[in-house]
Order: structure tokens, then sequence, then C-alpha cells
């Protein structure tokens, strides 16, 4: 039978990575159903999903304020970057795509990864929160996934 070049192969990885998402969706789903009054719980396992599948060191939850112009921290995994978790905690992300990348992804419900976040202009104008994941979080790439 020939094989069907849309599917994941086992001797690619991607049937493991497949099979580990699936996990990762069932744990988060399991928990949803369980946690209807207490958001924590869902957040926490979604920056552990998150974190785990990206091989990230830090992953966070940031949603809008009530007036819908800025985004504040909600929850966060990985204990590294304290003084970068501090910062976010007191000074929220402007919900404006001028500012933040994060913003743009929230408001066009789209992915955005960025490679290296001391390229282009937020960067270069020194941008507070920019220039605080580079120099108190040691953050090198970015992956926004907004969660509609």
């Amino acid at each position: 039978m020939p094989s069907n070049p849309e599917l994941p192969s086992a001797d690619d990885g991607t049937l493991a990575t497949a099979r580990e998402r699936e996990e990762a969706t069932r744990k988060i789903l399991e928990v949803i159903s369980r946690s209807r009054d207490d958001e924590k719980p869902v957040f926490d396992v979604i920056l552990e999903s998150a974190a785990r599948l990206c091989n990230a060191p830090l992953a966070f939850v940031a949603m809008a304020n009530a007036e819908r112009t800025q985004l504040e921290l909600k929850a966060h995994k990985g204990d590294n970057f304290p003084k970068f978790v501090e910062y976010l905690s007191s000074t929220p992300l402007p919900l404006s795509v001028e500012e933040t990348e994060t913003a743009r992804s929230v408001l066009e419900c789209r992915t955005i990864q960025i490679e290296d976040l001391r390229s282009g202009e937020l960067y270069e104008r020194g941008q507070p929160h920019r220039i605080t994941a580079i120099e108190e979080g040691g953050v090198r790439t970015l992956l926004i996934v907004p969660l509609v």
C-alpha cells in the first residue's frame, strides 16, 4: 500500500510530535472541564504544555484588560527570569500594534514568531518591553500564540 505523504511518518519524529501535541490537548481539555470557575489551573496546564512542546524556559499568558487597552500578565511558567516576570507583572503591555508584536498577534488572531528580538524597529526604538525582555529576561526568540 503506498504511503500518504500528508500523514506523519514514524521515522522522522513528526508522529511523536503529533502524539505529544495530542496528549497536551487532552490534558488541557480535561483541566478545562474540571475548572470551569478557576482559570489558573487551565493557564498552568496550557503554559506547561507550551513550554514543553517549544522547549522554552519561559511561557506566559497575558489577557486584555476590560478597556482593551493593555495586556496584563495572568500566569507564567519558568522561574529563571524573575526580574523580567516582575517587570511584566507590574508593567502591562500596551494593546497597540505599533508597540508590541504581542498586541498584533492578539488583535489579528494569528501566531507570530520573532527569531531575533534584537532585529527590527521595536528594538531600535528602545521599546521598553523589548529591551527588558532581552536584558533582564535573556530572551532572544519569541513565539506568540493568541488563545482564540
